[in-house]
């Protein structure tokens, strides 16, 4: 008897104990689990896309091997007519001589009309730009082309310009002429023979009711085409710079080497005046002058103009290409 309550007992504080256990349970809050990630291991946050870099430009993928393409030449430029004129000025050219020997015909059907319309067009064109055209016909000798060093030595003309057309029928309709110009056009220095620039061309003139004014209009059309590309070589050449080494001998102080400088550099076509080298023991300096090449012929003539003070006259020893030797009196 004692047994069975004392396991009812027993009962009964089991269940007791598991209710409160229960109860007290229900009484806290839920807690969700922490996920998220250890420290040290956040994501960056993403960036709006008004701030996100610009994609960078890709390369550009390498051409076919197999394509070919055609390249470009690129043509040699010009110069306006304004430009030279103004080149010239600066230069001072206005003494650049120059002659044009022409051979120009016309093909009609009463035969071959000699004409002066391409050497005209060139000469109104390069008097407009400073050049001295000299008659031809006064100066120019039969066979001189053959000998234009001697031609040189003989005039002290620097350039010769030859302008060989010849303008023939190329069809008519009705009444209208239409003449095709064959010119070829070299301009040439004298002094060695070297040719400064060419130009061959075959163009179409206007139509024309006369054979003779269709012709000369194919003839002006080609000269005018070669006019450009001559004279603006004619220009480059005449304003290229040399050198002239200058020595002075028996000069008295440094301070006139100095003069000297200062008065050749002031002169036309002379860029600089260098003091290379003043020996004072053997009384001798040396200098080296950057000039334009058509200017070095008057090199001399200004070293005899220079006003030096106390050292006295200049008077020229040897003249040379290159060089020239002068000494005080």
């Amino acid at each position: 008897m004692n047994l069975k309550v004392m396991e009812k007992s027993i009962f009964w504080a089991l269940s007791a104990c598991i209710l409160c256990l229960a109860l007290s349970c229900s009484k806290r809050p839920y807690k969700r689990p922490d996920t998220s990630p250890p420290a040290g291991t956040e994501k960056a946050k993403p960036e709006p896309l008004s701030t996100l870099p610009k994609e960078k430009p890709q390369p550009a993928k390498p051409q076919d091997p197999y394509i070919v393409k055609p390249v470009i030449q690129l043509k040699t430029p010009t110069l306006s007519e304004t430009e030279k004129q103004e080149i010239m000025t600066k230069a001072r050219l206005n003494a650049m001589k120059i002659i044009l020997v022409n051979q120009e015909t016309i093909e009609t059907d009463a035969g071959s009309q000699a004409v002066d319309s391409c050497r005209d067009f060139f000469k109104s064109r390069l008097a407009a730009t400073n050049y001295k055209v000299l008659p031809t016909s006064e100066i120019y000798k039969p066979g001189d082309e053959n000998d234009l060093e001697g031609f040189f030595k003989r005039t002290g003309i620097p350039a010769v310009i030859f302008l060989d057309c010849k303008a023939s029928q190329y069809d008519k309709f009705g009444n209208f002429y239409s003449y095709a110009a064959e010119l070829n056009a070299r301009a040439v220095k004298t002094v060695n023979g070297e040719t400064i620039a060419s130009k061959v061309l075959d163009v179409r003139g206007k139509r024309a009711l006369s054979q003779l004014e269709a012709g000369n209009s194919a003839i002006e059309k080609a000269a005018e085409g070669a006019y450009d590309y001559i004279s603006t070589e004619l220009i480059r050449r005449s304003v290229s710079m040399v050198d002239v080494n200058l020595y002075i001998h028996k000069i008295k102080k440094a301070v006139d080497a100095y003069y000297i400088r200062e008065q050749l550099e002031a002169k036309p076509g002379i860029n600089y005046v260098s003091i290379e080298r003043f020996e004072e023991e053997d009384s001798r300096v040396t200098m080296q002058i950057n000039c334009r090449s058509d200017v070095r012929q008057f090199i001399g003539r200004y070293i005899l103009d220079l006003k030096i003070g106390l050292s006295g006259n200049l008077v020229i020893k040897e003249e040379k290409e290159n060089s020239i030797e002068a000494m005080f009196d």
